[in-house]
């Protein structure tokens, strides 16, 4: 077998690290979201504030949970979204660790 070549059971390491690229933009995009847009929540109504900084912590959470999935360490997480690692363990922890 040449070296393009992999046997079935092998993970392909660079469009493995691909995905982990992925996953690690989305959850800074979503971290930066939610930093970006605060302010100009807090010129809305309170209800509106707090719809839409939860919609984008959602979105953070989700993206969290994904980059967890795909095998993104918490602490690179973690620094990826400027939230805790202590908090990106919990809710990989209350996701049950699906993957």
């Amino acid at each position: 077998m040449n070296e393009r070549e992999q046997s079935p059971g092998r993970t392909d390491v660079p469009s493995q690290r691909r995905d982990l690229a992925a996953e690690r933009r989305a959850v800074r995009l979503a971290a930066r979201r939610l930093a970006a847009e605060a302010p100009a929540l807090t010129a809305a109504s309170a209800d509106v504030l707090r719809a839409g900084l939860a919609v984008r912590a959602a979105a953070l959470h989700r993206a969290a949970l994904a980059a967890g999935r795909a095998g993104v360490p918490p602490q690179v997480i973690a620094g990826d979204s400027r939230l805790t690692e202590g908090t990106v363990r919990r809710w990989i922890a209350a996701d049950g660790g699906r993957r």
